[in-house]
């Protein structure tokens, strides 16, 4: 069986949180990478990447109100446990970035799965509006008049059923049933 200390040091050990960190500015120099360095040893850095810059198309849902700043990415690790809102605050506060253009996620979030597939998804498929037509195909049978007229047919074809053909009566309604006509006041049998 393991000591307590022993399980200590390996759970130390293993423990590592990444994040994808991606700021928008004007231009990111040695003085900014600094920063944002020595704002990240709150939670013990352990890496950090060089900035990436990135295309204007591949940053405009993160940064809509800034599409004129410059987005450069970094995937930063660190030692201690922490949250991307925690990481964004710091960075925030301690490497005098504005909020609004510091967006962190972590490393495997669902939301940077599902950008990562829809990106290789684009990838894959092509863009349908830059694809030249096939030469020959005509689609108006499958969505002009010819294509119309043979729905109508369709429509005209077809038997429609219904539940019974006899007529009912009517069921009562609370005028039909007896009323009390008697007065309160009256004998048995007297109106």
């Amino acid at each position: 069986m393991k000591t307590f200390t022993h399980f200590l040091i390996e759970a130390a050990e293993a423990k590592s949180y990444e994040f994808k960190i991606k700021i928008a500015c004007q231009d990111f120099d040695d003085d900014a990478h600094d920063r944002l360095e020595h704002a990240l040893k709150a939670y013990d850095l352990d890496s950090l990447s060089k900035p990436k810059h990135l295309l204007p198309a591949d940053h405009s849902l993160d940064f809509p109100t800034h599409p004129e700043l410059d987005v450069y990415l970094f995937t930063a690790t660190l030692k201690l446990p922490c949250t991307d809102a925690q990481v964004r605050q710091v960075i925030g506060e301690q490497g005098r970035f504005p909020l609004a253009c510091v967006m962190v996620t972590p490393k495997n979030s669902p939301e940077e799965i599902m950008r990562d597939l829809d990106e290789e998804m684009g990838k894959a498929k092509g863009d349908i509006l830059t694809k030249d037509l096939e030469k020959g195909v005509d689609g108006q049978p499958q969505v002009g008049q010819k294509r119309l007229d043979s729905m109508l047919k369709e429509l005209e074809s077809q038997k429609m059923e219904f539940a019974s053909k006899k007529k009912e009566p009517a069921p009562k309604t609370t005028n039909d049933l007896a009323q009390n006509n008697n007065s309160p006041m009256a004998k048995k049998g007297v109106k």
